[in-house]
Formats: structure tokens, C-alpha cells, sequence
């Protein structure tokens, strides 16, 4: 105060308010305009004065920040101090001195505060970045990718990494389960990648350890040895039908084969058994009279399973020697096993 003006009596409540604060911009650079303001009050008025920040909270400005467009309004997102929008474009601050580093999105992603948010933090910023992309540049986008900020198709968060969106439907609802299909929100936004490999893009090809998942998911309940009842025998087959489906992808297919799992199958007995470890049924192994439990059931998808699953072509010595054991009065067949036998 002086014997014109007494001292302001509560600062922090005056320079809260964006008006009050604008008033004394204004004179402030009406001061140093007229040449009134010399250097070393400048200085200390830099140093000292109270600003409002954009929660309305009085604010040394040294410590004050011009921002980007950034989810000020996201609870739980800690940002610093930035000045009130109010205040951003009064001229005072295009002069070197008064100039604020600007707190941009790179910053912003770098500090680790969505690292360390909650997941309900994250879900808000989600939707704050759905309605803001146009202010994330290309730039920036990659960082982005790496944080659990992306809903999968259950609305989970994830990195867009664990995302994966296959290019046929059919294979997408093969391997559903086992991959975290994108949501739907996800899949339209402008800040993922149309295609490619970069960090913003989405996976169109399972991972070695997706597809183990589901191998070990779908085949876990076939017991070797044991006999399956109708609705087992119905999953089987469907298995089956989506390992043929699968198979079809050249990228898919390398995954199963470096998989090295021993594929299951029904045998003629109805017991389940390994799919190498059967025999293919015709017109020669027919006259063998082969147990059932050496002989494959299903044929239907032979030649496509066969390529990484071959069946046996024929039985082996142990199986025939079996044969003789436990069928030891079949004449008919008789010849035909030997000759088998000794070839």
C-alpha cells in the first residue's frame, strides 16, 4: 500500500479472479509502454505476482505454464500450474520476459502421471482424447500407444500392442478369447494407423503366445485315452473345423506349426488319441480289420490338418503285432496283416 492505494488485504482471493488479474496486466504493461516500469521492478513484479491458474487458484507466475489443449478437467490427472485461458492471449505475455514455456502433450505423456492413474482416470482420458485427437500430433501418437489408456471390445484398457484385429471375421470369432479384439471406438479413431507395422497400428496376426493360449485352451479338455461324450466329441469337431480355418493363414499357420503341440483326434473307438499316432481308414488298411482305437474317425479335414498333423498313411509294426494279440482268429485278414508286417 501506499497514501493512494491501500494494500491489498487477501492476494490470493484478488488474484484468483481472472478480471482483477486482467486490470493489472493492463497497467502493468501500460507502465512499461510509458517507460514508468524500469527493469528491476519489472523484474520483481515477473518474480512475484499472483495469477490465476485455470482452476482459478492464485499462482506465483514462475511457476505457471501456457498449455496445449490437455484434460485439465480429468480428476486424478496431475498437471501443473496453467495460466487461466482468461489470460493467455493478453499482450503482456508476447514480450520476451513475460513469455510462459508452454506444457505440451509430448510433456504431458512423458511425465508418467497416466502411468501411475487409476483405471477410471484412464477411461476419462479416453474420452477426453476421443473428442481431442485433432490436438495430438503424429509425433506424439506413438507415446500414446504405449499407455493402457485403449478399451479393448469388453471396454478393458490396454496398450494398443495387446490389440489385435484380425482381417477375416471368421478367424477374429476362432480365436475370440485368446486376443483382445479393439473396441469399436478404437478401430475408428484417427490416431491409430490404417495399416502397417508402427507403434499405432493394430496387429491383424495373433502372437506365438496367443495362439498357444488358445491351442492349450480349446484342447484342454480331450483327455488322451479317454471317451468323450456327445457334447465333447461336438467341441472337437468344431476345433477342428476352426484349426482348418486357421491354417488357411499363411502367418497363422507358421504360428501352429512352431507351436509343437500334439493335436488330439477321435479314433474309431470313440476314445481320444493323437492325431499322428492314427491311422488313415481305406480300402488297403480296411482289410487289415485294424482296433478301432488305431484307426482315425473323422477324414473330413485331412488334407489340411495333415499338413502339420499328418495322419499315419499305415500302421505301424506295434500296432499290427496288437492286432494279431487281440484278433488272433480273423482268417480273412490274416494274409493281409503279414504282408504288411514283413514289408
Amino acid at each position: 500500500g501506499n497514501k493512494y492505494f491501500s494494500a491489498v488485504a487477501d492476494p490470493d482471493r484478488e488474484f484468483s479472479e481472472p478480471f482483477f488479474a486482467r486490470s493489472y496486466l493492463d497497467l502493468i504493461r501500460l507502465a512499461i509502454d510509458k517507460g514508468e516500469c524500469d527493469e528491476s521492478v519489472e523484474h520483481k513484479l515477473i518474480n512475484a505476482l499472483l495469477l490465476p491458474d485455470i482452476h482459478g487458484q492464485a499462482t506465483p507466475l514462475p511457476d505457471l505454464y501456457f498449455s496445449a489443449p490437455l484434460p485439465s478437467d480429468v480428476p486424478g490427472l496431475h498437471l501443473p500450474p496453467v495460466l487461466h485461458e482468461d489470460l493467455v492471449a493478453h499482450p503482456l505475455f508476447r514480450r520476451m520476459k513475460w513469455r510462459r514455456p508452454k506444457y505440451t502433450m509430448a510433456k504431458f505423456l512423458e511425465g508418467g502421471t497416466l502411468q501411475i492413474a487409476d483405471e477410471d482416470t484412464r477411461r476419462l482420458f479416453w474420452q477426453w482424447l476421443r473428442r481431442n485427437e485433432r490436438f495430438v500430433s503424429a509425433r506424439e501418437r506413438p507415446k500414446l500407444a504405449d499407455l493402457p489408456v485403449w478399451p479393448d471390445e469388453n471396454g478393458c484398457l490396454c496398450r494398443i500392442s495387446e490389440l489385435c484385429h484380425p482381417r477375416s471375421q471368421r478367424v477374429a470369432v476362432a480365436l475370440a478369447g485368446s486376443i483382445r479384439l479393439p473396441h469399436e471406438q478404437v478401430r475408428r479413431s484417427k490416431l491409430v494407423s490404417a495399416g502397417g507395422r508402427t507403434r499405432t497400428s493394430i496387429r491383424h496376426i495373433p502372437t506365438g503366445d496367443e495362439i498357444a493360449h488358445w491351442l492349450d485352451t480349446r484342447m484342454a479338455g480331450f483327455k488322451v485315452g479317454e471317451k468323450p461324450d456327445a457334447a465333447t466329441i461336438g467341441e472337437l469337431h468344431r476345433f477342428e473345423t476352426d484349426l482348418a480355418l486357421l491354417m488357411k493363414e499363411a502367418a497363422i499357420a507358421r504360428l501352429l506349426d512352431a507351436a509343437e503341440v500334439m493335436l488330439r483326434a477321435l479314433a474309431q473307438d470313440g476314445s481320444v488319441q493323437p492325431r499322428t499316432e492314427l491311422v488313415i481308414p481305406g480300402r488297403i488298411n480296411d482289410r487289415l480289420a485294424l482296433s478301432g482305437r488305431f484307426l482315425l474317425e473323422d477324414r473330413q479335414r485331412t488334407a489340411v490338418l495333415d499338413r502339420l498333423w499328418p495322419a499315419l498313411s499305415t500302421p505301424t509294426a506295434a500296432m499290427l503285432l496288437d492286432t494279431f494279440s487281440e484278433d488272433p482268429g480273423n482268417v480273412s485278414s490274416l494274409h493281409s496283416r503279414l504282408q504288411r508286417l514283413l514289408r
